[in-house]
């Protein structure tokens, strides 16, 4: 493996084709990369910025619709605390002593209350809405009266310790009762003995648990709370969930939205989704997409591109190889007028001039071998017939040796009969060895033993 990415890499570096082709494609893959993410990335924060946006819009609607019976439910406790009735019953039911004779006396005056404030949470169930549950009493010493109903507090002694940041004025219970939200008043009368306000009594009004939901209904189920400043859930669409920790890490994918009631130390909560994944999903995958088709479209031209560059230059390289074995070809079929048909027309023009010196040296060396056959031939030849007659002479003078001249004239005659023979530049092999075996057998008779020879 580790080989065949050798060779690969080896190949690509040893083409300029594909050498281009990979160049110029990371060229363009580049930018279109880092293009498509940027507009990937800056739509996934403009899609996240309008979803939280109209999530904040839809949160500030429900606050809106949830304050309004907050508020209106603030004012009617104020007005009812502000009643000179309830303040004097209150004030006999503290002066009267807790004994058996005035014990009667002290119902009396608590049952006088009690119908007083029944009529105010009838009118204000009709002007606020059905979901004020009920309205308590609780005395200075704990007594506590329900109005309507036999429902009593959970936690009445909670009351009375509940920070006011106005005394006179009603608060909001961080707290549940039963499940309930509550409004607690403090009801002051003035002393006039000691000339100082003097605590008569306190009236908390409840809200059922499913009160507030309709002001919420449009949200899913889960993802809309009233929490107190500590995350405990007052109101949600899931009962099970009320007085319990809000848990607001929530899910990765979920916005939390939040909003304090401008009423009550309330905390509104929307647990969002933004349903911008599948758009971001589509997005992502429109522009991988067009990137690569983009891509694909590039590389294509690129390719096309090159292959009008790269073929010539392919070629160019094939002949030039040929002609290191010196066969000499031209390159063919150069339409363009660019620097590589420039460079095509300067190799035909070398390999034209090439094959025509080549043509020239080889005429110009024939010549010259020829003529130096010729003036071979010219020296051998007298100097040869000179000793070779010299020779016949002194054979013809010793009667042993005068039977071998007939025989040495006949092979002499046939050696200058081959030299002055006119032929062409070629003989073949057979004639050379038939003059070469009379030219030795001459030398035989000259020097007789003392020379051998083998063909």
């Amino acid at each position: 493996m580790a080989n065949f990415m050798f060779d690969f890499v080896n190949s690509i570096r040893s083409r300029l084709f594909y050498k281009m082709l990979i160049i110029y494609s990371l060229l363009t893959l580049v930018p279109l990369i880092v293009v498509s993410t940027t507009f990937y990335y800056r739509s996934s924060q403009l899609i996240g910025k309008k979803a939280t946006e109209n999530a904040q819009q839809e949160l500030g609607a429900a606050a809106t619709a949830i304050d309004a019976p907050l508020l209106a439910i603030k004012k009617r406790m104020l007005e009812v605390g502000e009643r000179n009735t309830i303040q004097s019953y209150l004030k006999l039911y503290q002066q009267t002593d807790a004994n058996a004779t005035n014990d009667d006396n002290r119902s009396n005056l608590l049952e006088s209350v009690k119908d007083v404030l029944q009529v105010e949470l009838v009118e204000m169930k009709r002007t606020i809405g059905p979901f004020v549950d009920n309205m308590y009493l609780i005395t200075p010493d704990d007594l506590v009266v329900g109005i309507d109903g036999s429902l009593m507090l959970q936690y009445p002694s909670a009351y009375r310790l509940l920070p006011f940041e106005f005394e006179r004025m009603p608060e909001w219970a961080f707290f549940t009762d039963d499940g309930r939200m509550a409004c607690d008043m403090k009801i002051f009368g003035v002393d006039k003995e000691l000339d100082t306000d003097k605590l008569l009594g306190q009236i908390v009004v409840t809200l059922l648990p499913s009160g507030l939901q309709n002001a919420y209904a449009g949200f899913a189920p889960g993802t809309f709370f009233i929490t107190s400043s500590d995350n405990i859930v007052l109101s949600a669409s899931d009962p099970g969930e009320i007085g319990s920790v809000l848990d607001v890490r929530g899910p990765s994918r979920q916005l939390l939205i939040r909003q304090k009631s401008q009423y009550a130390d309330f905390r509104y909560i929307f647990l969002a989704t933004p349903g911008t994944d599948e758009i971001v999903e589509k997005q992502a995958l429109f522009s991988a997409s067009l990137t690569f088709v983009a891509w694909l479209a590039v590389l294509v031209v690129t390719y096309l591109i090159l292959k009008q560059v790269t073929d010539p230059i392919q070629r160019l390289t094939r002949l030039m190889r040929r002609a290191e074995k010196e066969e000499y070809q031209l390159i063919q079929d150069v339409v363009t007028r660019d620097e590589i048909a420039m460079l095509c027309h300067g190799y035909n023009r070398l390999v034209l001039r090439t094959k025509d010196l080549i043509d020239k040296n080889y005429k110009n060396e024939l010549l010259v071998r020829e003529a130096e056959l010729k003036a071979i031939r010219m020296y051998i030849n007298p100097h040869f017939l000179y000793n070779t007659l010299e020779y016949i002479s002194i054979m013809s003078q010793n009667p042993g040796k005068a039977r071998y001249v007939p025989d040495i004239v006949q092979k002499l005659s046939s050696i200058f009969r081959f030299s002055i023979m006119p032929g062409g530049k070629f003989v073949s092999l057979e004639t050379e060895f038939e003059f070469a075996e009379k030219y030795l057998q001459i030398h035989r008779y000259r020097f007789g033993g003392r020379m051998q020879h083998t063909i």
